[in-house]
């Protein structure tokens, strides 16, 4: 290895230990050109002396670098309506309703949850909350400004257009709302997680992505214990991601994935929640699963519990994070702008560029036709794409991966389950 490959080296295993970032190859130019940056000219090492010595400003550039903000308001709208219902049961017992986004980026998310929180009248003496916990100073910083350019409206409001007020660029939330959220600064792999508040929904999704399988059965380890008896979880589409079968329950409701409580409140619950106990419920719905005291092999005979290989755990939602092929091996000479554009949530220009994709790649453009539809939360145009795939070969595992993906992603388990078996019988 070369002084300049082990100096990269050095500053991806750092990110790693302070953000959870597992960088992949095709995103090493953004860090080596940061580090230039910090160093105020060519050559790494000065860059990444101040990185690796703790300089707060080297850490907070390089951290804004490798962190993915893909995010707008009301993304994955099945869980805001979920939320709704849930809040409203609450309100009708006379709780209120707690809500925590844990890598909330620059806040779109919690925004959302304040709004579908504001729609529901707190019982009394209640107050609705929705915090925001992330790394990044400058992405909470924007994240409190409650300001939101068109691009994070880009799939409407969802019905909660009351509580922004528009203006030439996009909106911004009213004052109702920012009574309800707040946003803290949290590193969520090297912190404790604040203590001392219980949440009842709390949204972790399309981070643990970007992790270890280890860093995320840590950090899950240190969060679960934050949500109330009733409490639910909701997570990415493709998060590899599970809780306790015996504890919690997978369900695949209007396209989003959740956990709930095996033992949720009680039609004629009153008042505070009173401590119960919880009883094993198996789901029939297969699962993407981390366990929370060690991973777990291959398993299909367990209709409940699924645990993938790192490799085909890719979001459909940030397609490009984990890489369908190896750096320096890709088989569209074009792939790199596509990868760039797709990175930086450019996904309608990165369609743009595979019209210049040759006939004869007309396979491997239509697989990434498929996962950029995924990532503009076009499915069933996805399923479309990956099945025209599969047909045309077979024999290669990553198309099946990547259907079974779509699978999962309009709410098809089975076929889900069909489609990941016959990739792993494949790649065997």
């Amino acid at each position: 290895m070369s002084r300049f490959e082990s100096e990269l080296s050095t500053a991806t295993e750092l990110i790693a230990d302070l953000t959870g970032i597992v960088v992949p190859a095709y995103r090493l130019p953004v860090i080596e050109t940061e580090l230039e940056r910090l160093g105020q000219h060519k050559g790494v090492p000065h860059g990444l002396d101040r990185f690796v010595n703790g300089d707060p400003e080297a850490r907070r550039r390089l951290i804004r670098a490798v962190a993915i903000p893909e995010t707008y308001l009301f993304r994955h709208a099945g869980h805001f309506s979920l939320l709704g219902r849930h809040a409203e049961k609450r309100a009708s017992l006379g709780l209120p309703t707690r809500v925590l986004c844990a890598g909330c980026s620059t806040g779109e998310e919690a925004w959302s949850a304040a709004a579908v929180l504001a729609s529901i009248p707190a019982p009394a003496g209640g107050v609705h909350r929705a915090v925001g916990w992330d790394l990044s100073h400058d992405r909470l910083k924007h994240a409190e400004s409650g300001i939101f350019r068109r691009w994070a409206c880009r799939k409407g409001l969802a019905g909660f257009e009351r509580f922004f007020t528009r203006h030439d660029h996009g909106y911004t939330a009213l004052p109702m709302l920012r009574e309800i959220v707040e946003f803290t600064q949290v590193n969520l792999v090297t912190e404790d997680l604040p203590a001392g508040e219980l949440f009842d929904v709390v949204f972790f999704r399309n981070v643990a992505i970007y992790w270890s399988e280890e860093t995320t059965a840590r950090f899950m380890a240190k969060l679960v214990p934050l949500a109330t008896e009733d409490g639910l979880f909701f997570v990415g589409p493709s998060d590899p991601i599970t809780l306790r079968p015996d504890l919690w329950e997978h369900r695949i409701d209007l396209g989003a994935r959740s956990f709930h409580r095996n033992d949720p409140i009680p039609d004629d619950a009153q008042g505070p929640l009173a401590s119960r106990s919880v009883h094993q419920v198996q789901s029939s719905t297969p699962v993407t699963s981390i366990f929370l005291d060690r991973p777990q092999p291959i398993a299909f005979s367990e209709p409940s519990v699924r645990h993938l290989p790192s490799e085909i755990l890719i979001s459909p939602d940030t397609a490009i994070s984990t890489p369908v092929f190896e750096a320096g091996e890709d088989p569209i000479p074009e792939l790199a702008t596509i990868r760039s554009l797709a990175d930086n949530g450019q996904y309608q220009e990165a369609l743009k560029a595979l019209d210049l994709v040759p006939n004869e790649y007309s396979i491997e453009a239509k697989l990434w036709c498929g996962i950029l539809q995924l990532a503009l939360d076009q499915a069933d145009e996805a399923v479309r794409l990956f099945r025209q795939c599969v047909f045309l070969r077979p024999e290669d595992a990553q198309y099946r991966q990547w259907l079974a993906v779509a699978f999962e992603t309009v709410g098809c388990p089975r076929e889900a389950e069909r489609e990941f078996r016959n990739a792993v019988e494949l790649g065997q």
